[in-house]
C-alpha cells in the first residue's frame, strides 16, 4: 500500500532533518520504479529511494541499494549531469498533495529541483530547471506537461492524492518491535520512522516477489502440462496405428490380391480373405483415390508402423511420467519456498528435430547403369529445393509432360557428354515418379537446369527450350532402377501385382 499524506509527512520531517545541506553522491535507478540518491552527512553514507510502483509508491531511506543494479537509464544520466555533486538545499512537501520537491545548487548558483509526484498510478520524477521548466522525467509525463514547458500542479481536489491524516507507522509498539528485532538497523538511530518503513516495505516487496514467482511458475508448469498431455494424445494414437499395423499389410494384400475388384470412387470393397478360412473381409478405401494409390496407402501405413510399436511404448512412457513430476509440482507450487523456485529443475529443453538430428535431403538418389547420379524430388516443395538449391546449372532436368510429379536431377559434369542409357534411366524414373506411372507410352521433358525457372507456387516452373523424349515402359529397366530404394521396389511390385 501507497504511504499516505501523513506518514509521508512524518517521513519528510526525518529527511529534511538529515539531507538538507548534504551533498548528492550518486545517482541510479532499477530500471523500472525505483530511484535511488545518495547523501553524505558526517559519519554516514544515506541512501534515499523514490518508488513509484502502483500500489506502492512512497520516498524513504532504505539500508541498501539492489545488490545488482541496471544500467543508467536516460533519466538517471540527465541527473548525473546536472545534479550530481550539486548540495541539497530545500527539501519541501506540498501541503495540499503527496508531492516532494527537493532543491539542489551548486557553487556557481545554478540551482534544480527534482519534483516528486508521489500519488496514486500516474506518480513520477521530474527534474526542473531553475525557472520550473520540465526538463526530463522518470516515466511519461502527464497531461497537459511537456518537456520544455513550465510545471502546472495538479489539481489539489484530485481523489487520486488526497490528503490523509491516518498513519500505520510511529507507535511506540511498533518502533518497540523494530528495536528488538534479531536484525540490527544502522537507520534505527538516526531515522527511526524511516527504519520502520524500509523494514515494512521490504518485507511487502519480498511477499510480492514471492507470489510474482509462484504465480510464473504455476504459468509455466500448467503450459508445460497442457503441452505433455497433447503429445501423450499424440503418441497413443500412433501406438494405436502402430498395433493396427499388420491389418494393413494384411488388407494391403487382399487388395493387390483382387485388384479387378477394385474401382475408383469405391469407398470399401468386400473381398474373399485368402490366407485365411475366415469369412469375407470389407475393407475401407479413399473415394478419391485410384487401386493403386488405395494399395499403396495400406502398405506406407504398415510400413511406417510395423517395428515402431517398441519405440512408441518408450515415448508414452516418459511422457506419463513427466506429466506426473509436473502435476505433483503443480499442486504445491503456489506455496513453495523461493528457495525452491529459484533454485528448482527448470523445464527440460524440447528435443531436437529430426532434420537436426539426421538432415533429411529433399531426393532420392539412384545410380544409371553407367555410374551417374539421378536424385527424384519427394514432394511439392522438396521439387522446389532440389531444382533450385540442390542442382547445378549444367546438370539435366527431367519431368514427365503434363502430368504432375517428381523434378528428376541427372547429374552431370561441366562439359561431360550426356549419354543416352543414363538418359533413358533418368526418364524412366520421372514417368514412374508421376500420375503417368504404368502407362505403357510416356512424354518426358529434359533440359539443362539453368533453363528452369520458378514460377509461382512451390513445384511449379517454367522451361526455356525443352526437348521432348517419347518414352515406352520398360520394366526391366524399371525393376534395376527401383531395387535401389526398398519403398519404390514395393510400389512397382504392387503395380505389377494389379496388371496381372
Amino acid at each position: 500500500m501507497s504511504l499516505s499524506y501523513r506518514e509521508l509527512a512524518l517521513a519528510h520531517g526525518e529527511l529534511q532533518a538529515l539531507l538538507v545541506g548534504a551533498p548528492l553522491r550518486e545517482v541510479h535507478d532499477d530500471g523500472a520504479h525505483r530511484l535511488f540518491l545518495g547523501f553524505r552527512i558526517p559519519g554516514h553514507n544515506l541512501l534515499c529511494m523514490s518508488c513509484t510502483k502502483p500500489g506502492a509508491v512512497r520516498c524513504h531511506l532504505v539500508e541498501a541499494r539492489p545488490a545488482s543494479p541496471s544500467p543508467a537509464s536516460s533519466f538517471s544520466m540527465l541527473l548525473r549531469k546536472h545534479v550530481r555533486a550539486a548540495l541539497c538545499v530545500e527539501l519541501l512537501l506540498s501541503p495540499d498533495d503527496r508531492c516532494l520537491r527537493w532543491v539542489f545548487a551548486h557553487a556557481d548558483g545554478q540551482r534544480w529541483v527534482l519534483l516528486a509526484e508521489l500519488w496514486g498510478r500516474a506518480a513520477n520524477v521530474m527534474l526542473l530547471d531553475a525557472d520550473d521548466r520540465i526538463l526530463g522525467s522518470m516515466h511519461r509525463l502527464r497531461s497537459p506537461l511537456t518537456p520544455g514547458q513550465p510545471y502546472q500542479a495538479a489539481s489539489p481536489a484530485s481523489p487520486l492524492h488526497q490528503p490523509s491524516t491516518q498513519s500505520r507507522f510511529g507507535s511506540p509498539s511498533r518502533r518497540a518491535e523494530l528495536s528488538s528485532a534479531d536484525e540490527p538497523s544502522a537507520l534505527l538511530a538516526l531515522a527511526p520512522l524511516n527504519a520502520e518503513l524500509e523494514r515494512y516495505y521490504r518485507t511487502h516487496d519480498e511477499e510480492e516477489n514471492l507470489r510474482s514467482l509462484r504465480e510464473q511458475r504455476h504459468r509455466s508448469l500448467t503450459t508445460q502440462l497442457r503441452r505433455l498431455r497433447r503429445r501423450a494424445a499424440a503418441i497413443e494414437d500412433d501406438l494405436r496405428k502402430a498395433r493396427q499395423a499388420v491389418q494393413d499389410r494384411h488388407n494391403a494384400d487382399l487388395l493387390s490380391a483382387h485388384f479387378h475388384q477394385l474401382r475408383r470412387g469405391q469407398s470399401s470393397v468386400t473381398v474373399e480373405d485368402l490366407f485365411s478360412n475366415a469369412e469375407p473381409i470389407s475393407i475401407p478405401l479413399d473415394p478419391a483415390l485410384g487401386p493403386r494409390e488405395n494399395i499403396e496407402r495400406y502398405y506406407r501405413r504398415a510400413k511406417k508402423f510395423a517395428a515402431a510399436e517398441a519405440g512408441i511404448l518408450e515415448r508414452l512412457a516418459q511422457t506419463r511420467s513427466q506429466s506426473q513430476e509436473l502435476e505433483a509440482e503443480l499442486a504445491v507450487v503456489m506455496t513453495a519456498t523461493p528457495e525452491s523456485l529459484q533454485l528448482g529443475p527448470k523445464p527440460s529443453p524440447a528435443p531436437k528435430r529430426r532434420q537436426e538430428q539426421a538432415r533429411r535431403l529433399p531426393y532420392r538418389e539412384f545410380t544409371s547403369c553407367t555410374g551417374k547420379t539421378i536424385w527424384v524430388g519427394r514432394s511439392a516443395r522438396d521439387n522446389d529445393a532440389l531444382s533450385f538449391r540442390h542442382a547445378r546449372g549444367n546438370d539435366l532436368w527431367l519431368h514427365a509432360s503434363g502430368w504432375r510429379g517428381s523434378h528428376v536431377i541427372l547429374r552431370l559434369e561441366r562439359g561431360e557428354a550426356l549419354d543416352e542409357q543414363s538418359l533413358l534411366d533418368a526418364a524412366a524414373l520421372a514417368a514412374h515418379y508421376s500420375k503417368a506411372r504404368g502407362d505403357s507410352h510416356t512424354e518426358v521433358y529434359y533440359l539443362p537446369c539453368k533453363y528452369v525457372k520458378r514460377s509461382g507456387e512451390p513445384g511449379r516452373v517454367s522451361l526455356s527450350g525443352a526437348k521432348v523424349i517419347n518414352l515406352r515402359l520398360d520394366e526391366e529397366r524399371l525393376r534395376r532402377l527401383l531395387s535401389q530404394d526398398a519403398e519404390g521396389e514395393q510400389r512397382f511390385q504392387v503395380a505389377e501385382r494389379g496388371r496381372t
